[in-house]
């Protein structure tokens, strides 16, 4: 009797034990480049780099030449400070934890405590920051609107007490995660943190609704009503008449400062505004479509927001300008002192 032959039978290479090698991200705390590439987190480190540099010497200027007697009494002054002081903070609290993650290859995961600080501070300095620029818009709208050209100076008590308020307000609306209503979760790239804003859970969609609509739109709408009311004013005045120079003059001051605080404005939404649609389409779907490194375009663009105000005020502004030109001179005849005496 012959002995059977057995064809072999045809293995499907799904049901193969042979399988090709993949890999994964594992959320340890030195994942080896995990989303974005080598090459991509090279040219975000070097931008963050390029922001933190120009961030802080723009704004430790800027605060600087403010704090120069030509520009003490100015009542929006100390406001443009504050959003100085804010900008050099974030900088030098928040940024570099991003900057560290990748020179040191030691990624953000969620249990790490750095995740929510570093999502705390860029939130509550971020609302403070549009807060700041809605405090100004109100105060330079009754200014405008006003028919009285005397110029109003609040005391130091009530400097102090309104930027308490907001800064609380910043605090406020950005520590709930800290407490319980929803957390603060890392980004695709493991750079920073930041709410949980693809989510399906109703806790997390009620706090992204009170943030975007508390850190962003209502700010918005205030701001873009005062401004609206400022250009009617502004549009209707008649600077051609020569029957109140001292009116006419005042009135023009007021237009270059208005111009320049909207411009500052303009740009921070410029900033602001693609990580917050970004953020509101991730957070109505429950899910973020982009790709890992497309979602980290709009955080960065935010994160630029700390660099463009002294740009502005030095192009628009005559006396910072000039305030900024006396300092730098007088600090190079100082070196140069230096180095004749040695």
């Amino acid at each position: 009797m012959k002995p059977l032959k057995m064809s072999p039978v045809p293995v499907s290479p799904c049901c193969s034990f042979q399988t090709t090698p993949t890999t994964t991200f594992q959320n340890t705390s030195t994942p080896p480049y995990p989303h974005l590439g080598e090459f991509n987190y090279l040219i975000y480190g070097l931008v963050m780099s390029f922001i933190l540099f120009l961030g802080f010497f723009g704004n430790v200027l800027t605060i600087i030449v403010l704090r120069q007697k030509e520009h003490r009494k100015k009542m929006i002054v100390p406001f443009i400070i504050n959003l100085a002081a804010a900008d050099v903070f974030i900088v030098v609290f928040g940024y570099p934890i991003a900057v560290s993650s990748i020179l040191s290859k030691d990624f953000i995961t969620l249990e790490r405590t750095r995740c929510k600080w570093s999502a705390f501070v860029n939130s509550s300095i971020g609302i403070a920051s549009i807060i700041t620029f809605t405090v100004m818009s109100i105060l330079m709208c009754h200014s405008v609107t006003n028919k009285k050209t005397t110029r109003r100076h609040f005391s130091n008590k009530t400097y102090v007490v309104m930027m308490l308020a907001i800064w609380g307000y910043g605090i406020l609306t950005s520590c709930p995660p800290l407490l319980g209503w929803s957390t603060f979760v890392p980004g695709f790239g493991g750079i920073s943190c930041g709410p949980k804003w693809a989510s399906n859970q109703l806790e997390d969609r009620a706090y992204n609704a009170f943030l975007v609509f508390t850190g962003f739109v209502l700010p918005l709408i205030i701001i873009i009503t005062c401004y609206s009311k400022i250009f009617r004013v502004l549009r209707i005045k008649d600077y051609s008449s020569k029957s109140n120079k001292l009116r006419e003059a005042w009135q023009r001051s007021q237009k270059k400062i208005v111009q320049m605080i909207g411009f500052s404005v303009a740009a921070f939404i410029f900033s602001w505004t693609p990580y917050c649609i970004v953020s509101v389409v991730s957070a109505i779907k429950g899910k973020n479509d982009l790709s890992p490194l497309e979602a980290e375009i709009p955080e960065l663009m935010a994160k630029a927001s700390v660099i463009y105000n002294p740009f502005v005020y030095t192009m628009m502004n005559a006396r910072f300008r000039r305030s900024l030109k006396i300092l730098v001179f007088r600090s190079l005849k100082i070196e140069q002192r230096e180095e004749n005496s040695i």
